[in-house]
């Protein structure tokens, strides 16, 4: 197919979308070639949607959005609260929300969305 069709809450894609695109964006523009793009395809009957961007000196000890966040001095520490909303509206639309990082290469946040069933004929 040549265009992205899932079944989801519009809104709450709008918003998950966002966030993903808002953290990747915080952190190429540092970079002075950043670099973000979208990938997609169908595989076993879900849509499978990465946003790649290259940024660069990450520890991903220090990622926490698959955590809950902690108070620490400064706050909330150990999870990008935008992540962790990103992960619970992937949860609730019955699809599934990872990330991968490939050193000093860049970082791909993967989901999964059920397609709809006319496409997959």
């Amino acid at each position: 197919p040549s265009g992205i069709i899932v079944y989801a809450d519009e809104n709450l894609l709008r918003v998950a979308v966002r966030n993903i695109l808002s953290n990747s964006w915080r952190h190429v523009r540092k970079n002075e070639f950043g670099l973000i793009a979208l990938y997609a395809r169908i595989y076993e009957g879900m849509e499978v949607i990465a946003f790649y961007d290259n940024r660069t000196g990450f520890d991903p000890a220090e990622f926490g959005c698959f955590s809950p966040p902690r108070m620490g001095e400064g706050g909330l520490t150990g999870a990008d609260l935008g992540l962790l909303v990103v992960k619970s509206i992937f949860d609730r639309l019955d699809g599934k929300f990872w990330v991968d990082y490939e050193y000093e290469k860049g970082m791909n946040f993967c989901v999964t969305l059920p397609v709809r069933p006319e496409i997959l004929i």
